[in-house]
């Protein structure tokens, strides 16, 4: 936005009080428009009032009648400014009243650096949980679901045999590597989110690594930003294969069911206790054997 059309004393002030930063700020560029209107109209007084002394009494009426009308017009555009204020004032901190600019100055200013804080205090949270997440999963990704973009934030693990800069290309990487009967979970758990079901999860799907081979990962990510309107827009979340650990439990599962099914048909009562002689397994012949 710029001030170049403006009164060369208020140009002046600018550049000598305020930054660059705040004349990008509509609410702030409207006030300096309207202080300049005041310069303006100033000059334009000044002028008409030393030009009264010289006119007849008619022009005088017709010049009068007219600054009438530019002062209505600035009485508007102030009255329009507050209005705006008030509008976006969610803490009642403002309490000028018609044309009080310097109320108008007070609190814009006071917003400005209100809002710059809470920027810099949200980057900087961003800022330590990617790196807290970098530390506990394999990969740290991040879903835009304004841009539909899935990203690989940068990290010095490989993963599933790709390095960061292969995953970075989302060519290379991506839905392809889902296994296909895995691929509705994934797709049911974005449409919660874009609905605003949920705002966190924790899901085991299988991915293909580079040489195509399978591996379990377990996926867990949460909300982390919204648009004005509420509406979801960024999630973030890590990667962690589980392969070996699911190796070891689906190896348990069968060893468990193997000595279960030998347990049920060894010819002897058989009944097994835990260290609180709690009873954990019997089988059929020594349910007969006592009549229980």
């Amino acid at each position: 936005m710029s001030t170049a059309s403006f009164h060369k004393l208020l140009n002046r002030q600018i550049k000598k009080y305020m930054t660059d930063d705040m004349l990008t700020k509509e609410e702030m560029f409207k006030f300096l428009e309207a202080v300049n209107d005041s310069y303006l109209a100033y000059e334009r007084d000044k002028s008409l009032s030393d030009h009264a002394f010289r006119i007849s009494e008619k022009e005088y009426i017709e010049l009068n009648e007219k600054l009438r009308a530019e002062v209505g017009e600035k009485k508007s555009a102030a009255s329009k400014l507050i209005d705006a204020i008030k509008s976006i004032d969610e803490d009642g901190q403002f309490t000028g009243a018609e044309e009080d600019l310097k109320s108008v100055s007070i609190f814009l200013t006071a917003q400005i650096s209100k809002r710059k804080e809470a920027e810099r205090v949200v980057k900087e949270s961003e800022s330590l949980m990617r790196m807290a997440l970098e530390k506990i999963g394999d990969n740290v990704w991040e879903i835009d679901f304004i841009k539909d973009k899935l990203t690989f934030l940068k990290s010095s693990n490989s993963f599933l045999g790709y390095s960061f800069e292969e995953m970075s290309d989302g060519s290379k990487v991506g839905w392809n590597n889902v296994h296909e009967e895995d691929r509705g979970l994934i797709e049911d758990i974005l449409r919660k989110y874009k609905r605003r079901q949920i705002d966190h999860h924790t899901i085991e799907y299988r991915l293909h690594d580079k040489e195509g081979k399978l591996h379990w990962i377990l996926d867990r990510g949460g909300l982390i930003e919204s648009t004005e309107d509420g509406q979801t827009k960024k999630i973030i979340g890590t990667l962690s294969d589980i392969t070996d650990r699911k190796r070891s439990e689906e190896s348990l599962a069968r060893t468990a069911q193997l000595l279960s099914r030998l347990i049920a048909n060894l010819q002897s009562g058989i009944l097994v206790e835990n260290e609180e002689r709690k009873i954990v397994l019997v089988n059929q012949l020594f349910c007969s054997m006592f009549g229980v």
